[in-house]
């Protein structure tokens, strides 16, 4: 796939996630997509950590509806395609269900795609310590 089609491919993830159109979102997974939001469920939000497969990310996204108030979540900046990669700058204001406490956090997303067009890997770069103190009682 191109350069072009892959950075539209995060973008169409960005919408369909911004509808709440989660199946949207895992048509563009690879079954075995390898997901990791740096960061520990034991002591930051509970749906940090590595995930494989898509029916792992669709508990991801099942945690998040559930401990996790959206209340801003986007990119900043065009992504930025390179080969099989896209990166993208953004930021996102979460309140913690479990906790009320708020949080703000810019971040980096890093895409992978396979030759089918399809994403293979995601790592989520985020200010882990925010999301951490949001979460903790």
């Amino acid at each position: 796939m191109s350069e072009q089609a892959n950075a539209k491919t995060v973008i169409d993830l960005y919408q369909a996630f911004g509808r709440g159109d989660i199946t949207a979102v895992l048509d563009l997974l690879s079954d075995d997509i390898d997901w990791w939001l740096y960061g520990s469920p034991d002591n930051g939000p509970p749906f940090a950590g590595h995930h494989i497969g898509k029916d792992a990310i669709g508990r991801f996204f099942q945690t998040v509806g559930e401990t996790a108030e959206v209340l801003q979540f986007g990119p900043e900046a065009d992504p930025i395609a390179a080969g099989d990669h896209v990166i993208v700058q953004g930021f996102e204001r979460v309140t913690a269900r479990p906790t009320g406490k708020t949080f703000e956090t810019h971040w980096l997303h890093l895409f992978t795609f396979g030759t089918d067009g399809k994403i293979v890997r995601l790592r989520e770069y985020y200010d882990t310590a925010a999301m951490a103190e949001a979460y903790r009682k």
